[in-house]
């Protein structure tokens, strides 16, 4: 013989119907709240230890490039929500201070702390010397003149032996390759500065 008891399927039923609901609404919930992104949180300070208020705090992806940029709080305090999971460069930097960077790995769901201490820029003061040397040319004086020393007289090799080849040291000067030392034309002949060689 089989017996059924209708009383006892719809206690049953609707209590089991009502807890599946109210564990789909549970889970429903809790997958909608979970997040696949994650955030950033710090505060800045400068090198005394106070903390900075309305530094700038950049984010950029070293993945995507996506910029993401904060100001710090009265507190000294700055988040970066809702970041793409990856790695980031994060930079922080205030007026009159050397920025700070820091390499971040952002995760899904956590907060991940950065905290930075900014330092004074230092002044670089540098001393330029000026040492005045002698000009090339003499501005005060118009006469064209060459010293020839006793070791150029030595090591240039001179045509016949030819002392007034070395005015061709000077300059301005132009000897004449016709004017050789025992030849027709003569001693050497040689102008200077585009004047006639007589």
């Amino acid at each position: 013989m089989h017996s059924t008891h209708p009383v006892a399927n719809d206690v049953c039923g609707p209590r089991l119907r009502l807890w599946l609901i109210g564990f789909l609404i549970l889970v429903a919930g809790v997958a909608a709240g979970q997040s696949f992104r994650g955030s950033i949180r710090g505060s800045v300070r400068d090198s005394q230890g106070a903390l900075l208020t309305g530094a700038k705090v950049t984010a950029r992806s070293s993945n995507t490039g996506l910029v993401r940029e904060a100001l710090t709080g009265d507190d000294g305090a700055f988040v970066l929500a809702e970041l793409p999971v990856g790695n980031y460069v994060v930079t922080a930097e205030a007026a009159g201070l050397s920025p700070v960077a820091q390499n971040v790995v952002v995760n899904v769901g956590l907060d991940t702390t950065a905290d930075f201490d900014l330092t004074r820029i230092e002044q670089h003061k540098e001393a330029l010397t000026v040492v005045a040397e002698a000009p090339v040319v003499e501005s005060s004086r118009d006469v064209l003149g060459e010293v020839v020393n006793q070791q150029l007289v030595n090591e240039l090799p001179l045509n016949g032996r030819d002392f007034g080849k070395l005015v061709a040291l000077s300059p301005g000067a132009t000897v004449d390759p016709s004017g050789v030392a025992g030849t027709q034309g003569g001693f050497g002949q040689f102008n200077i500065n585009g004047n006639r060689d007589r």
